[in-house]
């Protein structure tokens, strides 16, 4: 599913005035056309390359900010700040602007806001309000956060273990647990489509949150205006969870009337415990007390704007593949569509489903595939009677599809690695 805040995009494309040289030129186009992924495969022989050293500093900021190495990020844009104001030029804006979105990421909601107000009110000195809006509305939103504490999770050092139900949802099914409120038992569902917690309204009223802030959230069929709170702690399984933001979605009545989900824990928890492992036909969840090592294939996952996304072949044909734990099915995109339009019309077979989440409930006319052989990591696999959808929807950007349940529910273990970000099948 689906649920994320959006504020705005960061301009990556970094345009230095240098002598063309073929890393540096490298380097700009795949930052301008977001191929991170390749970017962050070619880098480690590029960098000895660069002739520019904040080109190479911004690279590194930037690709530590898509593979989750927040801290070190924050670090990098110390140093653009302090020692290459001149040299960044315009880029100063996006060094900033990176800095305030790293801080807000991170919990630290007082300094994220503080931050960017600075920056708007020095550019609001020269830029129309409205060519800022987004700015504007990133102060607003975390002013109101400023005395929310940070995130965090206490656990043991020990394995924790903990039992999911699969609960049939519209065309498939979703992972459900419980999740311990204040003493009582409430069911959540896993996922990898959201941050923070997401609730419905009427579970928010049922626990007692109080909203502190109106929260912008783009869903499956659009945005909506809900509410954001927060909760002093929660409990799953063996582990607390302290000072989650609660993102509280009004009620819809077109999707209502067909399903209704109540509650969701999303990325933010995930990233904070670090790797977890899912055993589909033994239906549990194990939080490990020592993480994996990163595979010989290297990192595979990256995060952009609270979306993870995922790294994935068919052939020699490189997808970017959003990781929805929130989606019942496994679906292809409009960008997919428009590289292979002949063959799938050849091949596929006409069909129409219907979609819902934030935004509403509509029918959509797709095309279904019988199978599709893709790989991850090492691992071979098909995803059989996939829907490719021709049209691109409001929550898409340029991701080739979507990975959700259908792709879990294929293997025996799934492993998620939210520190070295890599995901690995078995």
């Amino acid at each position: 599913m689906r649920t994320r805040i959006i504020f705005f995009v960061l301009i990556c494309c970094f345009p230095f005035s240098i002598d063309a040289q073929t890393a540096d030129q490298r380097v700009e186009e795949l930052m301008e056309k977001n191929e991170w992924f390749l970017l962050d495969e070619e880098f480690p022989v590029l960098k000895n390359k660069i002739s520019s050293p904040v080109l190479k500093k911004y690279t590194e900021m930037m690709l530590k900010v898509y593979f989750n190495e927040l801290p070190a990020a924050m670090k990098d844009v110390e140093s653009l700040l302090a020692n290459h104001q001149d040299e960044l030029g315009n880029k100063l804006i996006d060094v900033v602007i990176c800095e305030c979105q790293v801080l807000a990421r991170m919990g630290y909601y007082e300094d994220a806001a503080d931050r960017m107000r600075e920056l708007t009110n020095q550019l609001a000195q020269f830029v129309p309000k409205e060519n800022i809006v987004d700015l504007f509305t990133f102060v607003d939103y975390y002013n109101q956060l400023r005395h929310v504490k940070p995130f965090y999770i206490l656990r043991s050092g020990k394995e924790v273990k903990i039992p999911f139900t699969l609960e049939k949802v519209g065309r498939g099914n979703l992972m459900f647990f419980m999740v311990n409120i204040h003493g009582q038992e409430y069911k959540f569902f896993f996922d990898t489509g959201t941050t923070g917690m997401v609730l419905s309204e009427r579970m928010a009223e049922k626990i007692g949150l109080k909203p502190i802030a109106d929260s912008p959230v783009t869903g499956s069929m659009g945005k909506k205006i809900g509410k954001v709170a927060t909760i002093d702690s929660i409990q799953i399984g063996e582990i607390s969870y302290y000072n989650p933001l609660v993102h509280i979605i009004p009620p819809d009545p077109a999707v209502d009337s067909i399903f209704q989900i109540d509650a969701a824990l999303g990325a933010d928890f995930m990233n904070l415990i670090g790797e977890l492992h899912i055993y589909p036909a033994e239906k549990k969840i194990v939080f490990p007390a020592r993480q994996m090592e990163l595979p010989p294939t290297g990192r595979n996952m990256m995060v952009s704007n609270g979306a993870y996304y995922l790294k994935v072949f068919s052939g020699n044909e490189r997808f970017k593949m959003l990781f929805d734990s929130g989606n019942v099915e496994s679906d292809l995109f409009a960008s997919y569509y428009r590289r292979h339009q002949y063959e799938i019309i050849s091949r596929g077979i006409r069909d129409s489903i219907y979609i819902g989440g934030v935004g509403g409930y509509a029918q959509r006319q797709v095309i279904r595939l019988d199978s599709i052989s893709l790989k991850i990591g090492d691992i071979v696999f098909s995803l059989n009677n996939v829907a490719v959808n021709p049209d691109k929807e409001v929550y898409q950007n340029d991701e080739d599809g979507a990975l959700g349940m259908t792709f879990i529910c294929s293997f025996s273990k799934v492993i998620i690695n939210f520190r070295k970000m890599f995901l690995k099948v078995e």
